[in-house]
């Protein structure tokens, strides 16, 4: 472990923060370190790291751009994922626990069960009384046992011919790739609502998109067969522990084929639209919190080396900053 204590006449402290998570400082270090087990980079060869010193004044402005992205970032973060559990605790209540189910069996009244799972009669009124044995355990009456493949469909992405990593007038739709935007295109792929996931390298990682994209070769594409089911489908295939489908021997692999055939249980189509009806409002201002993160991101990560060398100066960098915070990039 090193400890760097900045000399505050020459160097901020978040100035330093920065150059310390970009690529100009990680290529450094990869030039430096030596071992092939384990790199290590002994303190005598990390005195001859080189950092860009701009200015006082400057390095304090880029460190306020940048750790004003951070913010955002954080803050979209937290906000998509409370939005997004709220759903998700929904689908486990109906469709794991079948608590409805299970209030009905237990004699609980009409009332009290609405009132508890914040339910409407209406919704109450489309679930059984009654538990039944299937191979995937106990499920409510009248309910199946299927795989994905019943609810969705599956295909891959496809590598685009040219790629740019900003928007441009041009080419901002954006790709994506299994961990997330890896850039923009001129044209979709696909226009639709789905979901992506990592196919090759990145595994257990799943997007909505509901704007046209390009989702790239390393990624899967599902479809829900019918509009209502996307948010069933969507939770059914997040609670899959991908690791237990990987394929890979010297990077993670899914197959379509493995996805497709895995077991779930698949209700009736009024209760499927009745979770549909609830949920889609709560994963869209998820999906927008979840996609201004992502394009906040890469502004971040395309300002930073570009502020700490010196390639740009902070009034250049402040048009992407208004656009990362304002949900434009």
């Amino acid at each position: 472990m090193i400890i760097l204590r900045p000399l505050e006449s020459e160097l901020e402290a978040t100035f330093l923060y920065c150059y310390l998570r970009s690529a100009l400082f990680q290529s450094q270090v990869t030039k430096l370190s030596s071992g092939s087990a384990q790199p290590q980079l002994p303190i005598r060869d990390f005195r001859n790291i080189e950092i860009p010193l701009p200015p006082l004044p400057e390095q304090r402005r880029i460190a306020h751009i940048l750790g004003t992205l951070d913010d955002k970032i954080e803050n979209n973060r937290k906000t998509a994922k409370t939005l997004e559990a709220m759903a998700q605790a929904i689908f486990k209540s109906w469709f794991v626990d079948f608590d409805p189910v299970r209030a009905k069996m237990a004699g609980e009244s009409r009332e009290s069960i609405c009132k508890r799972l914040k339910i409407t009669p209406e919704i109450l009124d489309l679930f059984p009384d009654r538990l039944v044995d299937s191979e995937l355990g106990e499920i409510p009456e009248g309910w199946e046992v299927g795989t994905i493949i019943d609810i969705a469909t599956i295909s891959s992405g496809k590598r685009p011919e040219n790629r740019l990593e900003r928007p441009s007038e041009d080419a901002h739709i954006p790709l994506w790739g299994g961990n997330g935007p890896i850039g923009f295109v001129t044209e979709p792929l696909i226009y639709e609502s789905c979901i992506l996931t990592g196919r090759v390298g990145t595994l257990g990682t799943f997007f909505r998109i509901n704007t046209p994209c390009w989702p790239s070769d390393n990624t899967l594409i599902i479809r829900a067969i019918k509009n209502a089911y996307y948010e069933y489908v969507f939770f059914n295939i997040s609670q899959i522990d991908m690791t237990l489908l990987n394929r890979g021997s010297t990077q993670p692999l899914l197959t379509q084929s493995d996805l497709s055939s895995q077991p779930i249980v698949i209700p009736s189509s009024d209760i499927i639209g009745s979770f549909h009806d609830v949920s889609y409002t709560l994963l869209q201002y998820a999906n927008f919190f979840s996609l201004n993160y992502s394009y906040v991101v890469i502004a971040r990560d395309t300002l930073l080396p570009k502020l700490i060398s010196g390639e740009i100066r902070v009034p250049e960098a402040k048009y992407c900053v208004e656009a990362a915070m304002s949900g434009e990039v």
